[in-house]
């Protein structure tokens, strides 16, 4: 009997730890199988909204799919296509502002040939909403950002060419009425002069030019624009410049209709760059080639690239600012340097000898990521070089470059090493660092001269980042050049006398500009230069000798993509994507 009790309790155990053993595996079981069924639960969820047309969920159950661990591409797939038919419904709908953002989200999971074409098509219908509001820049801006990937698209074609008809027409609406108001004050001057007892006396016409600038009266460089103007009155007796100064946010845009029109000025100004190419590519601008020899050995060679396009010189280089490296010496000599840095390794070695002895070795306004870009672009044209840089802010060449990846890399890991301080910063806040004695280098433009001749105390010197890439880059190229630059209208009636007008006003502008401080003259300095603030001269010579200049990538891009632009340096800066990363995402969404 006990026997059998004991045998009967065995296999209770026996029971019990099978029991066990079952539900352990089912939990372990499930454990592992818990992942895909969680998939498969939430991609079922996803492609019901999509097919209900609820995009904005079906985009966010995508989502929620595309990070649970599985192997499989599908949530990525349904995302891109969630993007792509929203996209096509909101163009459906008119919305096409917000039809370009989708479809850019979609070209970004899966770049082809079917998200470039709606992504195309939304542009081409925002287009046309801007020409209805009569917002031509917008309008020729949006169209052209098209044709300048597709050249042949049909509908782009089409569109820039309702908008080129709408501005002209516009233009001869007002042609008349002006036109009417000439020819009776014509019949009048002919009447008076039949009146008159004696003959006119016959004097030599001035010629005539007209000249658009950006410059304001309030702007740092009217009082340049004064002088050089009275200067050349006293040159040019026989010729009569007629002088507009427009704000710079209007400028563009007037200048554009008055290029439709076939009525832009004999002489005008214009921003290197995009908006340059965009006159060219209309033209508007005719060649100074010629005329340029005869001045070649007064341009600095190094801004002549930002106004030259397909080997032809199209502008004249005005004055210009270029990132500069600056330095506190004192603090330098503090941690035993007596120069500043001039390869990469002594600037490494330099960075942890003053992280060492508590000082912040670059400070960096990164709240503001203009001021982040400075830092970055300084390391990338010292690490793909000038020319690769150029090509690439130009569209001429693909983001994916490892050079440019590795200077973002670079970078990050300089921020983890504490070199680059900038967290919580705003721009003057790393200023007041640098002259405080707290950091020892600030990478900024060379406007910064004058408040740093005016409270630096004289310890504040000017260099130029290092080379990080001897195969690539050499020193002498530097981020900066020319923003503004002049023209001369090839439907000018006097073009020899405006190109030549143009070269000396632009030859005197430079000048004056630069003793002002607005800028460093991309003309040979000549005259009196002793009031030139010593600081701000030493940057001018570290410019002059610069082999080249490649101007600010925001400044060469157009308003859209300069905004893509910044928001990658804001994942940079917040450690939220490599240098490859970077690199890959600017491929994808500036063209």
């Amino acid at each position: 009997m006990s026997m059998q009790k004991e045998t009967k309790k065995g296999k209770g155990v026996w029971i019990i730890l099978g029991i066990c053993l079952v539900v352990a595996a089912l939990g372990i079981l499930g454990w592992i199988l818990k992942p895909s069924i969680e998939y498969r639960m939430t991609m079922s969820k996803a492609k019901g909204y999509l097919e209900a047309k609820e995009y904005d969920q079906a985009i966010e159950a995508y989502e929620k799919a595309s990070k649970i661990k599985v192997s499989s591409n599908l949530a990525e797939d349904g995302l891109y296509e969630t993007y792509l038919a929203w996209a096509k419904k909101q163009i459906d709908d008119g919305e096409y502002e917000e039809a370009a953002k989708s479809a850019k989200e979609a070209l970004y999971i899966k770049k082809n040939d079917k998200a470039y074409d709606v992504l195309y098509e939304a542009k081409c219908g925002l287009a046309e909403q801007y020409l209805k509001a009569e917002k031509y820049e917008k309008a020729i801006k949006t169209v052209q950002s098209v044709l300048d990937k597709d050249p042949e698209n049909e509908k782009a074609t089409e569109v820039y060419r309702k908008i080129q008809e709408k501005m002209m027409v516009d233009y001869l609406t007002k042609f008349p009425k002006d036109q009417d108001q000439k020819d009776q004050k014509d019949q009048k001057d002919q009447k008076d002069q039949k009146d008159q007892k004696d003959p006119p006396v016959v004097t030599k016409e001035k010629t005539k030019l007209t000249m658009w600038t950006m410059i304001p009266e309030n702007d740092a460089s009217y009082r340049a624009l004064q002088y050089s103007i009275q200067e050349l009155e006293g040159i040019y007796s026989d010729v009569e410049v007629q002088v507009e100064a427009f704000d710079s946010y209007e400028y563009r845009s007037r200048l554009c209709s008055a290029i439709a029109a076939g009525e832009e000025p004999d002489i005008y100004y214009c921003t290197t760059g995009d908006f340059l190419e965009l006159v060219v590519d209309a033209g508007s601008a005719v060649s100074l080639n010629d005329a340029y020899l005869q001045y070649e050995d007064q341009i600095m060679k190094s801004c002549v690239n930002s106004v030259t396009f397909r080997d032809r010189v199209f502008a004249i280089p005005t004055a210009y600012h270029a990132v500069v490296m600056f330095a506190n010496m004192d603090v330098l000599e503090a941690v035993g340097f007596d120069r500043i840095p001039e390869t990469f390794d002594e600037l490494t070695t330099c960075c942890a000898e003053l992280k060492k002895e508590g000082y912040v070795p670059f400070a960096c306004g990164g709240e503001e990521y203009w001021a982040v870009m400075e830092y970055a672009e300084s390391m990338m044209i010292k690490s793909a070089g000038a020319e690769n840089l150029y090509d690439v802010f130009m569209g001429r060449s693909t983001w994916n470059n490892q050079q440019i990846a590795n200077a973002i890399h670079v970078f990050k890991r300089m921020c983890e090493l504490g070199y680059i301080e900038g967290q919580g910063l705003y721009n003057d806040e790393a200023k007041d660092m640098l002259l405080n004695d707290e950091a020892a280098f600030y990478v900024s433009g060379t406007w910064n001269c004058a408040d740093f001749s005016l409270y630096g105390d004289g310890k504040i010197a000017v260099g130029e980042f290092p080379v990080m890439y001897s195969e690539y880059a050499e020193m002498g190229e530097m981020i900066g050049g020319p923003y503004r630059c002049i023209c001369v209208a090839s439907r000018s009636k006097h073009r020899d006398v405006a190109t030549e007008y143009a070269f000396e006003f632009a030859r005197r502008m430079n000048h004056y500009e630069c003793l002002d401080g607005c800028g460093i003259s991309a003309f040979l300095p000549y005259g009196d230069e002793s009031s030139i603030d010593p600081l701000f001269r030493q940057a001018m010579e570290l410019c002059m000798n610069a082999k080249t200049l490649v101007l600010y990538g925001d400044s060469i891009m157009s308003s859209e993509n300069a905004s893509l632009y910044y928001e990658g340096y804001q994942g940079v800066f917040n450690d939220e994507v490599t240098g490859k990363e970077f690199t890959y995402s600017m491929s994808q969404r500036l063209w």
